[in-house]
């Protein structure tokens, strides 16, 4: 029981970092909020690393090494791409795509970690493809019907959507690879802060440097402190989430912890219809409780 509530808890938390995401996007601009929710987030994810992991480990194996970098190349493409999904798209829309990085998760696990599928999943797999192309056909017609969004944006949503799709699609199985080295919330932090050490890279190299001085500039800062607040709450959400699923795997199967940690999906559908009163087509609103289940199906391991 108290492994299903730490699972909930997961869903709960991933659900509400979405659907912060865009008041911090657009308040603060797509990349700072996303630098600022990851350094918040490395920064505190590291007591409960200690806490239900212990130390680090000191070394790490080049079979560990080559995951660091998928996963922090992957994670660039899956976190740019999600927010800045969240900011230009609609929750209830975005949200399902974004999942459909579970289809390319299963395909890498069973080429790559030579994982055996269920026809359950399967089914999943099935449900998620399906929804995605429902959502997919209702995207024009939903963005001629919203004369409140400007031409075009709803558009741009979808495609980063889908874009974070790929990026979270790599960067799972590979970060489940560097989990078993340096376990599974350690890989965290260690992820994250390769990633942003790359993107501070190749935006210093092409000179793009006003996403780092909007986020980390000492006036901006000064500032803005209840937009840094807004965005470090985003990396707060995620690293409860990723705790929560950590404590839940200890606790009760993980054919029962990560379906209920995928309900994420399903509850970030709901917060944009219900919170934020999105308008949807009922083939969209179709789509998107098709892809929300077929998540859930896709993360159960074992026939049940």
């Amino acid at each position: 029981m108290i492994g299903v509530l730490f699972g909930l808890l997961s869903a709960f938390s991933w659900s509400a970092a979405n659907y912060f995401i865009q008041p911090a996007a657009k308040r603060f601009g797509d990349l700072a909020a996303l630098m600022q929710a990851q350094v918040c987030g490395a920064v505190v994810v590291i007591p409960f690393a200690l806490w239900v992991e212990g130390s680090p480990p000191t070394s790490i194996t080049d079979q560990g090494l080559a995951a660091l970098l998928i996963a922090s190349v992957a994670a660039m493409v899956a976190y740019v791409g999600l927010f800045c999904a969240l900011a230009r798209g609609r929750l209830a829309i975005v949200a399902p795509l974004i999942s459909s990085w579970t289809v390319l998760s299963v395909i890498i696990g069973i080429f790559w970690l030579g994982e055996q599928m269920t026809a359950l999943q399967w089914t999943g797999v099935g449900l998620v493809i399906a929804g995605n192309v429902l959502l997919a056909r209702q995207r024009a017609d939903d963005a001629e019907s919203d004369l409140t969004r400007p031409r075009g944006r709803f558009s741009a949503g979808v495609g980063w959507a889908l874009l974070s799709a790929l990026g979270f699609g790599f960067m799972v199985p590979a970060v489940d690879v560097l989990g078993l080295e340096a376990g599974r919330l350690w890989a965290i932090p260690a992820v994250w802060s390769c990633e942003l050490a790359m993107g501070l890279a190749i935006w210093a190299v092409g000179a793009w440097y006003t996403p780092i001085r909007a986020a980390f500039g000492p006036q901006s800062l000064a500032k803005d402190l209840p937009q840094v607040t807004e965005a470090g709450r985003v990396g707060l959400l995620e690293v409860i989430g990723f705790v929560g699923l950590s404590l839940g795997v200890g606790m009760a199967p993980v054919s029962i912890v990560a379906p209920m940690a995928s309900l994420s999906t399903g509850l970030s559908v709901l917060w944009g219809v219900h919170l934020r009163q999105e308008p949807l087509s009922r083939g969209a609103l179709a789509g998107a409780m098709m892809a929300s289940l077929g998540v859930v199906l896709v993360s159960i391991p074992t026939l049940v």
